[in-house]
């Protein structure tokens, strides 16, 4: 290892070879021999392992990255990945961007569960969370970028107590809500209280989608309008 660090100046350089057998120089940005040592023997298990490289340069940004592509491919409805943008700005802020994906463990997320419930989250938002959380990962690990086990890492049986509300809003409410919202934002949220639409199928929605021999008076009862042969999974 002597003839493979030298000092220039205060601080000890490296050479080693990559895959491809070309010879590489890098600072160690170590001034003890020791340090430098170590530092030599990750430049070269990185050079020599590709999947060991990609696990740690991989960070939190760029997998939370990789899960909004995943599901931008995937056809995802606009309202969906602004659902996981907000989701994933949370992971971002407490995880760190630029924190390695290697050093997310059980003590990590434990932690970021302790921290949300300390900010007034609700379990079910917290649960979302770990949700996009898990999904960033499962993408890095078939990518070679997270070495643990995901069953390991993040939480078994996350209790979210969610329980949906069994209500409609009235009608007063419902125009008190509509009055809240920018035109175009109100018309869909128009079109889904008096059809029933989920927000995917809002988006796909044409006027070949609505049948007009079942049109009641919204201010009588808000019924479902969208022909059941057109609904997909959002």
């Amino acid at each position: 290892m002597a003839n493979r660090l030298y000092k220039r100046g205060q601080t000890y350089h490296a050479q080693f070879y990559d895959l491809q057998g070309k010879r590489i120089t890098r600072t160690t940005g170590c001034s003890d021999r020791k340090a430098a040592e170590a530092k030599l023997r990750e430049f070269e298990r990185r050079a020599a392992d590709p999947d060991y490289a990609a696990s740690n340069e991989a960070t939190v940004g760029l997998a939370l990255k990789g899960l909004m592509r995943d599901r931008r491919l995937k056809g995802r409805a606009e309202g969906t990945l602004e659902s996981y943008g907000v989701k994933a700005g949370h992971v971002l802020r407490l995880l760190g961007e630029h924190t390695v994906l290697a050093q997310v463990n059980a003590r990590v997320v434990d932690a970021y569960i302790d921290k949300r419930i300390e900010e007034g989250a609700s379990r079910n938002t917290i649960g979302k969370e770990l949700t996009v959380l898990r999904g960033a990962l499962k993408i890095a690990k078939r990518r070679g970028e997270f070495p643990a086990d995901i069953a390991a890492v993040m939480p078994d049986g996350f209790s979210t107590d969610y329980k949906p509300k069994e209500r409609f809003l009235s009608v007063p409410e419902s125009q008190k809500l509509l009055a809240e919202l920018t035109p175009d934002r109100a018309a869909r949220v128009a079109f889904i209280i008096a059809t029933g639409a989920r927000w995917g199928e809002s988006e796909r929605a044409q006027l070949v989608d609505i049948d007009p021999t079942r049109q009641i008076n919204a201010t009588r009862r808000l019924t479902p309008a969208i022909r059941p042969t057109h609904r997909r999974n959002s």
